[in-house]
């Protein structure tokens, strides 16, 4: 399964590297954060990006409050049946909530 991290600011960015030491995924940061091998740059609005996000991968890990994930994955979330995975962070990685489980998609 393809995995992706998002990050939006530069303790996201840090947690996000650590995950990336644990987990096969793609990490992705706002391009003012970017320049790490390896990290990709956010260059659309974090909800345009999203949704592209949303299209190519099955499980995804935001780094950020939970508003702000909830606010840029409202507009695509479709059916548990095709919905990815969807867990958040906060920049730190101490405390984490299951926003889409994935379980049937």
């Amino acid at each position: 399964m393809r995995k992706a991290v998002i990050a939006v600011s530069r303790g996201g960015l840090e947690t996000s590297l650590k995950i990336k030491g644990f987990l096969d995924c793609d990490v992705y940061v706002l391009s003012k954060y970017s320049g790490q091998d390896g990290v990709k740059p956010i260059s659309t609005g974090l909800r345009e990006f999203v949704g592209d996000v949303f299209q190519n991968y099955r499980e995804i890990i935001m780094v950020m409050s939970c508003g702000i994930a909830v606010r840029s994955i409202a507009p695509y979330i479709k059916s548990k049946l095709s919905d990815p995975a969807v867990v958040v962070l906060d920049e730190k990685g101490n405390h984490v909530i299951s926003l889409l489980s994935g379980h049937l998609g």
